[in-house]
């Protein structure tokens, strides 16, 4: 079966040579409104700052747009339903950082991280292995690390609209990858599009 890669194909790079419809891009979705009456602290320091926002029954935490520049490493560490949330949405928030007790969602299946400053993803993707959609655009990363290729059942992956100067070979491994968009990084792309299954 041939590899099926929907994508924006690094437009700086092949711009000239191919023209492919670009993937709708997931973060200019309209945000549904939060349950939530007030908005979360720019710091986010203990459990109790983001309990409001979370939804038991989607199994979802929605911090989208909260004006947010920092969490606390605990926050996710002593999360109550850390074991059972399956999708986090932080976008459009400040955060230049991660902590890596990220990994502790081990159950994550969609993460939205898009349009913020984030110089750096935390290296947790040997935990992350439930994840199939990821969408760290519109950030400041410079690099990914290679061990994204662990991420097994990743379906969706938006970086598009960084600083990225390389991007792994590991996407490689990525079987099940069906769409990526990557465009709008002054990269060397490292990825073999004719891979088949």
């Amino acid at each position: 079966m041939k590899r099926r890669v929907i994508a924006v194909i690094i437009c700086a790079v092949f711009a000239n040579k191919c023209r492919l419809p670009e993937a709708q891009d997931p973060s200019k979705k309209s945000a549904p409104v939060t349950e939530a009456t007030e908005k979360a602290p720019s710091k986010i320091k203990t459990v109790e700052n983001i309990q409001d926002y979370y939804n038991a029954e989607t199994k979802t935490l929605d911090l989208r747009s909260q004006n947010i520049t920092s969490i606390d490493a605990s926050v996710f560490e002593r999360a109550p339903f850390a074991s059972e949330i399956t999708k986090l949405i932080l976008s459009n928030n400040n955060l230049d950082s991660l902590p890596d007790t990220l990994a502790k969602f081990t159950e994550l299946i969609e993460l939205k991280i898009d349009h913020n400053k984030l110089k750096k993803f935390p290296d947790i993707f040997k935990e992350l292995k439930s994840l199939q959609i990821l969408d760290i655009s519109h950030n400041n990363l410079t690099s990914i690390s290679d061990t994204i290729g662990y991420a097994e059942n990743l379906t969706e992956l938006y970086i598009n609209n960084n600083k990225l100067a390389c991007i792994p070979y590991s996407i490689n491994f990525l079987k099940k990858l069906e769409i990526l968009q990557a465009k709008d990084n002054n990269v060397e792309f490292d990825y073999d599009f004719n891979k088949k299954n």
